[in-house]
């Protein structure tokens, strides 16, 4: 939709005065709105990072530590990093061993591959 209105504005990123065709126009142009959202998502990730190194809560996938192989005795199916933890050896190993038919797995999807304990 064309509009024939013309208002005088002051740029929200580089204070400089434009001629807004909308009553909503912000910006004087692309660079100036690109850079307003870039310095935007800038500073939700350094606030991202303040409230990380505030809450330490760790997130891994699969933290191996000295009781790790208990917890495991109580699952029938476990993933490949459980498999790498408990035969402690590399996670490339336990795939070629999938993939040359020696170790019977199954997918649950592409990325879901679970292998029965005993196996």
């Amino acid at each position: 939709m064309s509009s024939n209105i013309k208002i005088k504005k002051i740029c929200l990123h580089c204070s400089q005065e434009f001629i807004a065709r909308t009553t909503v126009t912000k910006y004087c142009g692309d660079n100036c709105a690109k850079g307003t959202y870039k310095a935007r998502v800038w500073e939700q990730k350094i606030q991202l990072s303040k409230e990380d190194l505030q809450n330490p809560e760790i997130k891994t996938k699969f933290k191996q530590t000295k009781d790790s192989y208990f917890e495991l005795n109580t699952i029938d199916y476990i993933t490949v990093i459980e498999v790498v933890t408990l035969l402690k050896c590399d996670r490339r190993t336990i795939y070629r061993l999938i993939k040359s038919g020696r170790l019977a797995s199954g997918n649950l999807s592409i990325r879901r591959t679970r292998i029965l304990k005993k196996d």
